[in-house]
């Protein structure tokens, strides 16, 4: 397994364990940070959401689940986001993404990683079921 396709892995894991959560939590946003900085991965996780380096100093997850504010952070650059009253919808040159949940944070966490993915494997965005092509003279989807 390649670098690439090892961080591909930890993003579609995200964006699984966001789809299947019920409701925000510790262990979801630790799952979140660990697709955006695999780097966690040698850290000792203390507890969910707290990993702690050789020299002693601590990072903490942003609460990407239950906060807007973090849950924006997710967006990729070159990328903004719509807010359409019951879900976001992030869109980028390439497409857009919705992520829809029960939590609107959740929900955008889904949009945002989904577009990670899409930059992280190089893949169109119009490939998936939910994501809609954005009109680009340029480009045709097809």
């Amino acid at each position: 397994m390649t670098a690439r396709s090892s961080k591909a892995d930890l993003i579609q894991a995200a964006i699984d364990a966001c789809r299947a959560s019920k409701s925000p939590n510790r262990w979801l946003d630790s799952q979140v940070a660990r697709a955006i900085f695999p780097n966690l991965a040698v850290m000792q996780e203390l507890k969910a959401g707290i990993w702690q380096n050789a020299d002693g100093s601590q990072m903490t997850a942003r609460r990407y689940s239950s906060s807007v504010a973090a849950a924006m952070t997710l967006v990729p650059s070159g990328y903004r986001l719509e807010d359409s009253g019951s879900y976001f919808i992030v869109v980028g040159e390439s497409g857009s993404s919705r992520g829809r949940h029960r939590y609107l944070a959740i929900g955008l966490c889904i949009a945002a990683l989904r577009c990670r993915l899409v930059n992280e494997i190089t893949v169109p965005l119009t490939r998936d079921k939910d994501l809609r092509p954005a009109v680009h003279s340029r480009t045709s989807f097809g």
